[in-house]
């Protein structure tokens, strides 16, 4: 390995009676030294996702010298220790890490010891406690098997994650899938609701005539009739939506998803984080066509969302329009924003959540016995027959309806199947296990 010029590492990790030894008869053991070296490990036995989620280490490289310099350690210190990569050990690095002791050390001619003063302590790293269930992670993977997706969960008073498993597949790239970002799809349209409705901008009942297939700015999976915006939830209805963010228009969305905290991604130095609203930049070059503008109403077109984002958007409709950012480290992530949402609005988007799963298209995946409420989304990456068509199937929402504890998001990537026939079951089982584990009675 490394070293200073001149030396080299000839072993490493060795036991502490050898280094004693070596340290205590510089004469035996001419032109060789001890070196204390800071090293993190993991648990073998935690899970995949969770050690994802911690992140990764490695030796400095040259940003990382000149930036630990910066710090004032010394080339020296910086040989011994390792720096983080990824995830909470890139995040938290400095706070892991500590400080270096410093002392004086007086020798002999002959290159002995005589005695030694402290001139500064050595500083532990500091000791933190992620917010995630190292069980529930388990559990997350196990729901998930081997297929491409997401599955998340949020406390969502605090943000704080609670679980985020991920499987990308060999075609994947490496990235994390609960931080990646992802065409949305309907899920999406909760905070098209939320804007509408704060702005006074909602259709009224009567006012968007929904006709199927035939209806317009945007066709429909089904005729809706004439919904208002609590049935327009319930039966994610495109052409209600579609109209509300013409009505809407973009400048809105974005200054909501700002408000929100979901503009950029939270900064967890996880693989392949991503997502947020860099879509409207776009708007500011070029005008939009009236159905580019309607699709991004419904979560199609220019928008990315990561599964934490999504969560978090969920999150501020269920504590009472409080915003929060996703975080890893018990007692380090930002606090909760002030309420941006009224109650009306509150009322309206939550009872539409409720009726989705009691009789929309979230009805009759088993979510019904944890008073759960949420938004099915199925988001169209590529268009075609059955068979040839790709869809991100997501499930987002909250439990219990009337005092939510927690948020679960599931996606599954490249699907055929509905959000709510290929996700909806993940979440009931996911919350099974949450129940399980004594949280969700």
């Amino acid at each position: 390995s490394a070293g200073p010029p001149g030396r080299r590492s000839v072993a490493r990790e060795v036991p502490r009676e050898v280094a004693l030894r070596v340290s205590l008869d510089p004469e035996g053991f001419r032109g060789f030294a001890v070196e204390a070296r800071a090293l993190r490990r993991l648990d073998p036995d935690m899970d995949p996702n969770t050690r994802v989620l911690l992140g990764t280490t490695g030796p400095a490289d040259a940003r990382d010298t000149a930036r630990l310099l910066g710090e004032g350690l010394t080339r020296q210190e910086i040989l011994a220790v390792s720096v983080g990569r990824s995830g909470v050990e890139r995040a938290f690095d400095g706070a892991l890490r500590g400080e270096f002791g410093r002392e004086s050390a007086y020798r002999d001619l002959h290159g002995s010891v005589l005695s030694r003063e402290t001139r500064d302590p050595v500083v532990d790293g500091e000791d933190l406690r992620l917010t995630v269930s190292d069980a529930l992670n388990g559990a997350a993977r196990g729901i998930l098997g081997g297929s491409r997706g997401a599955l998340v969960a949020m406390d969502p008073r605090t943000g704080a994650i609670l679980a985020a498993a991920g499987n990308d597949g060999p075609e994947g790239g490496g990235v994390f899938p609960p931080a990646a970002g992802y065409l949305p799809g309907s899920v999406f349209k909760v905070l098209t609701a939320a804007v509408a409705l704060e702005g006074d901008l909602a259709p009224g009942a009567g006012e968007v005539e929904c006709r199927g297939a035939r209806s317009r700015p945007l066709p429909c999976s089904h005729d809706h009739g004439r919904p208002g915006m609590r049935e327009a939830i319930s039966g994610s209805c495109n052409a209600y939506f579609g109209e509300t963010a013409l009505r809407i228009g973009v400048r809105p969305l974005e200054d909501w998803a700002r408000l929100l905290r979901i503009d950029r991604p939270p900064g967890l130095r996880l693989p392949g984080e991503g997502g947020g609203t860099d879509w409207t930049q776009a708007l500011y070059r070029n005008e939009w066509e009236r159905t580019d503008l309607a699709n991004l109403g419904i979560g199609q077109g220019p928008v990315n969302l990561s599964p934490l984002q999504v969560a978090a958007l969920y999150a501020a409709v269920a504590n009472g329009g409080r915003p929060v950012t996703p975080h890893l480290v018990a007692g380090r992530g930002p606090a909760p924003g002030e309420p941006v949402f009224s109650p009306a609005t509150l009322w309206t988007v939550r009872a539409g959540l409720e009726d989705t799963v009691l009789r929309g298209t979230g009805s009759g995946k088993g979510l019904e016995e944890f008073r759960f409420a949420g938004k099915t989304g199925t988001a169209q990456v590529k268009k075609g027959p059955p068979g040839e068509r790709r869809l991100h199937a997501w499930f987002a929402g909250y439990a219990p309806a009337e005092d939510p504890r927690i948020v679960v998001v599931a996606v599954l990537l490249d699907q055929q199947e509905s959000g709510g026939d290929a996700a909806g079951p993940l979440v009931a089982e996911f919350l099974r296990a949450w129940r399980r584990a004594g949280e969700g009675r």
